[in-house]
């Protein structure tokens, strides 16, 4: 039988330290693995580059005799750090007036709005928004005669769909008092 000469790792010992080295050196992968992991997770979870965006309308009544103008102003904010690219289909101003009751509730009960809608567009000039940039859009409507005694503003905006992600939808609604005179 021919003996093979003895190899490089056969001259080697397993020693305390040289165990100690191998056993460091796995837990540092092992720790740099978990870590990065949990990054990856932590991203996602946290939504940061999420399309997210900050809707408000709010409105206000200017009487100039003898007709009454509605003046509505929609904001919106970027909140999150992606553009959000907006839709002008479906991105538009709802505007309801509150049915007036024949007869007194004798309980209190949840207004009553008018079916119909009367719709702007809003927010024509605007295709995207950048991350932290906030734009508004001022429309002004002329009310009918018989003023209503509220009004419901409701702020519709739509994203694109893109590639990779699907269109979404904020919505903003504010209830606009108006002053009777007595």
């Amino acid at each position: 039988m021919i003996a093979l000469p003895p190899s490089q790792f056969d001259q080697t010992g397993c020693g305390v330290k040289e165990f100690a080295d191998v056993l460091k050196s796995s837990a540092e992968i092992g720790a740099i693995l978990v870590g990065g992991f949990w990054t990856y997770i932590n991203y996602f979870r946290g939504r940061t580059h999420r399309s997210r965006l900050e809707c408000k309308v709010d409105g206000s009544i200017i009487q100039h005799a003898p007709r009454s103008l509605l003046k509505v102003v929609a904001k919106i904010r970027n909140v999150g750090l992606a553009r959000v690219s907006i839709q002008k289909e479906g991105t538009a101003l709802h505007i309801r007036s509150a049915l007036t009751p024949n007869a007194s509730p004798q309980v209190p009960c949840q207004a009553i709005w008018n079916e119909e809608p009367a719709v702007f567009d809003v927010f024509k000039d605007h295709t995207d928004i950048e991350p932290s940039e906030p734009i508004e859009d001022h429309v002004l409507v002329e009310l009918p005669g018989a003023e209503a005694s509220a009004y419901r503003l409701t702020l519709t905006v739509c994203s694109k769909k893109g590639l990779l992600k699907k269109g979404q939808i904020w919505t903003a609604t504010s209830i606009l008092e108006t002053v009777q005179e007595k």
